[in-house]
């Protein structure tokens, strides 16, 4: 007992939340209360402490506990259970929702400041796009800049600028420039095409054509793969490159080139465009060329009404169609219309170009031409001599439209039966064309023609077979080769067929070659199927021949052609021979009609129609309309014999003298 006594009044009563944990809270507090060693701080008597216990059971506040707010408010909540609980459902609901809505907010807010951020970079990358592009767009300008001076001070060493001055050095700088552009504007592509396609240009004026050729087709090469095949640029290139290979003799290339630019400039810059203009013009002059002279005088008046309509009568474009179409009228025999317009176009380029300006020089030239083609050699001589000087002085001796001078006038002195001057000049022309433009070119092969002529005419015969035999060599050369083309062919077909001495001829290689030629050209144009019809003819095969040469006629229209004029004779010819009297007449007599009146044709030309109607006539029975036509023909014998002291035994001009261009097998009318 008094052990029990000691500890119930010294050891601390053990806490009921050791023996159960639920007992936690008011009723361990009244419990330990009850027991307090502390008289003052137990219950004063065993009233309080019952009502402290109802006072638990009541949910009420109890005395054993200090009234703390915390405290009453347990009370509280632990009394009022189902309104706390609504409270705290609702609480937690506007916690979660708060919880929700401010994650919400912070996910706003980053996104927020990620798009401000985001802005921001746009807006540096935008202010460091702009400040590239007006750097790339100064670029640009002094590019332009440049490659504008570069075009201007290439242009000062053309000859339409230079005009006689000596251009030794702005040569030099012109090489410079050529051997340095292709390695430091390998990084600026679109300028390096144009100042190539300037230098091309500037070199082709120079009439240095391989050197010019190279840089053109480089520019075109850059301008297509950076520009596009539509691109002005592209097309400009396209268009001297036209132009280049027009002199080069290459035309059914030319033609296909030209018509394809022509097309793209029509559809990208349209019809008034003068790029368009200058390929339209380019067409035309290869239409010509190709014998089609209705079709080169309607894209003539085309390039003629354009201009003329927007620049005026004297602007550079109107005058060069004015000056085209006058050729084509020449080139058919039209004299009479041909030389107002070629006076019009000299007149104009005197007085906006003056007298030195090669446009003025190339229209003096086709004058002469026009001149001497029309009987007028006197007048023709005069102005061919004083284009040669001008052209030596200005573009120098080794320029080709200096060399188309020296040629023509020699061809004049020729005519007029000043052969020793015309071979010297011959001479030096050749030697010239060959180092300058080789060999091979159609223009030196031209010229030897004349000087074979010239040297016939003076009787110099062996040496001029021996330039035919060079001549001959030369073209089987080009036949032979595994890619040849028609027209090397044609040349060569022709040639067997028609050089002097007749004994240099061979029908039956020709009529090889004139074959192959007609083979490989499809379909084949009437100068071809001219040239196979007469191999035909000399071979034996008359029949064949009347049927090709048919197909040749039929493919130029009805008219007064020169060219369907000398079909036409060929056919008579051919009809005569084999008998067809009847048929062969209109078209013999049509060939005299047509040549007797013209001015500027040939005195043998029309000596040779004559002498074939009296031939036809004789054939046929007919001896009064052969003597009559016998009389007109010795009287003809006589004119060139008094013009010349004797008959000429060949005219650079006819068309057994010289291969034809392409379409080749048509003599003359459609020589180069």
């Amino acid at each position: 007992m008094h052990e029990a006594t000691r500890i119930i009044r010294e050891q601390q009563p053990t806490k009921l939340t050791t023996v159960d944990k639920t007992l936690k809270g008011d009723i361990e507090t009244i419990a330990l209360k009850a027991v307090e060693k502390d008289r003052e701080r137990r219950y004063q008597s065993a009233t309080d402490f019952a009502q402290d216990i109802r006072r638990y059971l009541s949910n009420e506040a109890i005395i054993a506990r200090p009234p703390s707010v915390l405290y009453q408010f347990r009370v509280l909540v632990r009394r009022n259970k189902p309104v706390f609980a609504s409270i705290a459902i609702v609480f937690v609901v506007l916690v979660c929702a708060t919880i929700v809505s401010t994650t919400q907010y912070f996910k706003a807010e980053r996104s927020r400041r990620e798009a401000v951020v985001a802005r921001d970079v746009a807006r540096q990358q935008r202010d460091r796009a702009i400040t590239a592009e007006e750097r790339a767009l100064t670029e640009a300008a002094k590019s332009e800049q440049i490659a504008t001076f570069m075009k201007d001070m290439l242009k000062g060493v053309g000859p339409s600028k230079a005009l006689g001055r000596d251009t030794t050095m702005l040569r030099e700088i012109l090489d410079q420039t050529a051997e340095r552009v292709g390695t430091d504007l390998t990084i600026q592509p679109e300028v390096e095409a144009e100042i190539r396609s300037t230098i091309g240009q500037t070199y082709a004026d120079l009439g240095l054509l391989n050197t010019a050729g190279v840089h053109l087709e480089a520019a075109e090469g850059i301008a297509t793969r950076e520009l596009g095949d539509e691109h002005r640029q592209t097309l400009l290139v396209r268009s001297r490159l036209a132009v280049l290979r027009r002199l080069e003799g290459n035309l059914p290339a030319v033609e296909e080139l030209a018509r394809k630019t022509l097309t793209l400039q029509r559809s990208v810059l349209g019809e008034e465009h003068r790029d368009t203009l200058a390929s339209l013009r380019t067409l035309a002059e290869v239409r010509a060329q190709r014998g089609h002279f209705e079709e080169a005088e309607t894209l003539y008046h085309q390039a003629i009404e354009i201009p003329r309509r927007i620049l005026g009568d004297e602007h550079s474009d109107t005058l060069k169609a004015m000056q085209g179409l006058a050729d084509v009228l020449r080139t058919q025999g039209k004299y009479l219309e041909a030389e107002p317009l070629f006076r019009q176009v000299l007149a104009a380029r005197r007085k906006v170009l003056g007298d030195n300006h090669p446009d003025t020089l190339a229209a003096m030239h086709s004058l002469a031409i026009a001149l001497r083609a029309g009987g007028r050699e006197a007048e023709a001589e005069a102005l061919n001599r004083q284009t040669f000087q001008i052209r030596r002085r200005v573009l120098g001796n080794d320029h080709p439209s200096t060399l188309e001078s020296m040629h023509n006038l020699a061809l004049g002195l020729r005519i007029q039966g000043k052969h020793a001057e015309a071979e010297t000049l011959l001479r030096q022309t050749i030697e010239t064309k060959r180092r300058v433009l080789g060999d091979d070119n159609p223009s030196t092969l031209v010229s030897k023609y004349g000087l074979v002529a010239t040297l016939r005419a003076q009787r110099k015969l062996e040496e001029a077979r021996s330039w035919v035999v060079q001549i001959i060599a030369h073209l089987k050369r080009q036949a032979d080769q595994p890619d040849a083309g028609p027209t090397a062919l044609n040349h060569y077909a022709w040639e067997l067929l028609t050089c002097e001495p007749p004994d240099l001829r061979d029908p039956a290689a020709a009529l090889s070659a004139a074959k192959k030629a007609v083979e490989v050209c499809d379909p084949p144009n009437f100068g071809l199927l001219d040239t196979l019809a007469l191999a035909y003819q000399m071979t034996g095969d008359i029949d064949k021949a009347i049927e090709t040469q048919r197909k040749a006629v039929t493919l130029l229209p009805p008219g007064k052609s020169s060219m369907r004029t000398v079909l036409e004779t060929r056919l008579g010819q051919f009809l005569a021979e084999k008998g067809s009297f009847s048929e062969a007449e209109p078209l013999l007599l049509n060939s005299y009609r047509q040549i007797e009146d013209r001015p500027g044709v040939k005195p043998k030309r029309v000596r040779e129609a004559l002498e074939r109607l009296v031939k036809l006539y004789e054939s046929w029975g007919k001896p009064d309309k052969a003597a009559k036509y016998r009389a007109a023909f010795s009287e003809q014998e006589a004119v060139e014999s008094t013009d010349h002291g004797q008959p000429i035994p060949t005219d650079p001009d006819d068309e057994n003298s010289k291969p034809p261009d392409d379409p080749p097998g048509i003599g003359g009318a459609g020589a180069p």
